[in-house]
């Protein structure tokens, strides 16, 4: 993936030169669309009657391309960011490569702790729910958003808070 975003922003100041890019902006364009998307692979691979071990393994290679990519969307669109107020440099190297590893630290770990935990919220406050099923899906849904909004407008407003 990291390669792959790599190759795509090369590319772009090769060949599409006249848009007049950064390195930093082929790098975001690359880290959209480099991510690879298996629903195709995974459809042809059932049809054929190929071993489920095989399409769980694509599905999984595909999740953790998508997480890689929202990784480096997140940190390279600071990067352009910084760059179009004009801070991009001001801050020396190491203290930018440590806010990256943080920020990183964050997303791969952060993320996933905080989807467990509301999982395991989500799964008590359904345990009292018996044979009702409007109520279980409905419950389903709003934890769904709840969790989404929680840690992206909550959690990822402290982020700016230091």
């Amino acid at each position: 993936m990291i390669f792959c975003t790599f190759f795509v922003s090369v590319t772009c100041l090769f060949f599409f030169s006249k848009y007049d890019w950064t390195f930093q902006q082929g790098n975001l364009f690359g880290s959209i669309i480099s991510a690879t998307d298996p629903v195709a692979v995974v459809a042809i691979l059932r049809e054929l009657g190929a071993s489920e071990i095989l399409s769980v393994s694509i599905e999984g290679e595909s999740l953790l391309n998508d997480g890689v990519a929202i990784l480096l969307y997140e940190i390279f669109v600071e990067f352009v960011e910084d760059a179009a107020v004009g801070h991009h440099g001001s801050i020396p190297w190491y203290k930018e490569m440590g806010a990256i590893s943080w920020k990183a630290c964050r997303i791969a770990i952060g993320g996933p702790a905080f989807g467990w935990a509301m999982a395991k919220i989500t799964i008590f406050l359904l345990s009292y729910v018996y044979n009702d099923a409007p109520v279980e899906i409905s419950a389903t849904i709003v934890a769904a958003y709840l969790t989404y909004y929680l840690g992206e407008n909550v959690l990822g407003e402290l982020n700016y808070l230091q």
